[in-house]
């Protein structure tokens, strides 16, 4: 069962008058080489319309679906808009600082893992309609690279902070962002497609279609998690399986590819 606790942060809301809002003003763009090689630049654009905390997420609430100082700064960058900021945290995590920076906060079910229930799509979903959340921010790892959760959001008529669904489905996995790249004659270094075993993989190097060193990347990875650098053939069985391992432990998703550092 979802435990839901809400408190007061003890990092108190920064000062209206702390916050710069944005307003539209018009600056020249110069650009100058000095005699000593430096360059000076003066830039100046056209905002399309003034910006202010109050007028966009004021009285909003902000579902961060992270943890640690990820969640802290999402959580700041909340606060500075005027919005209320809802943190998550298994229950290993629940004395964590990023559970007490936040407005509010919902310890998650117990999961296999502890890091476990931050890979719940259904269990975070069913939290964010029950908490009434405007808006889901993922930070980066975990599930913000994510088209089915993104898409759960979405069908559920909650504003998702990130790409839309249908562009994570492509490029979340970055097995089919290869195949795409080559099929737009994009320029991409050697790789294979979904490797099912360290002997699949030893089979890629020895066939010369991928040579060392490579590296082994998690598909649906992201912050350099899920990734081996292999240098020698001894080091493939056992590059695979963690490589795996963590994969599936960071992202729920154990999809595994190879890639070298020569182009084809």
């Amino acid at each position: 069962m979802l435990i839901t606790l809400r408190r007061a942060s003890r990092y108190p809301s920064p000062s209206p008058t702390t916050l710069r809002p944005f307003t539209a003003s018009s600056i020249t763009r110069t650009h100058s080489v000095l005699e000593n090689g430096t360059s000076s630049l003066h830039q100046q654009t056209q905002l399309p319309q003034s910006f202010t905390h109050d007028t966009l997420l004021q009285n909003k609430r902000v579902l961060i679906a992270n943890r640690g100082e990820i969640s802290m700064r999402i959580a700041r960058a909340a606060k500075s808009l005027g919005a209320t900021s809802l943190s998550v945290c298994a229950p290993e995590d629940v004395s964590s600082p990023h559970v007490e920076f936040a407005d509010e906060h919902v310890v998650l079910e117990k999961g296999k893992t502890a890091i476990a229930p931050y890979l719940d799509i259904e269990s975070l979903t069913r939290v964010v309609v029950e908490n009434g959340v405007d808006f889901v921010h993922p930070g980066y790892g975990f599930l913000s690279e994510s088209a089915p959760f993104a898409q759960s959001l979405e069908s559920s008529g909650i504003e998702w902070v990130g790409p839309p669904p249908g562009v994570l489905q492509l490029f979340g996995n970055k097995i089919q962002a290869r195949a795409l790249a080559q099929r737009s004659n994009v320029p991409v270094v050697r790789g294979s497609g979904n490797l099912t075993s360290g002997e699949e993989c030893l089979g890629i190097l020895n066939n010369g279609d991928v040579r060392l060193p490579a590296i082994m990347k998690a598909a649906f990875g992201g912050g350099g998690r899920g990734m081996r650098i292999v240098r020698d053939l001894s080091q493939v069985a056992s590059s695979f399986d963690s490589c795996q391992r963590e994969a599936l432990t960071a992202f729920g998703r154990d999809e595994v590819f190879l890639e070298g550092k020569h182009a084809l």
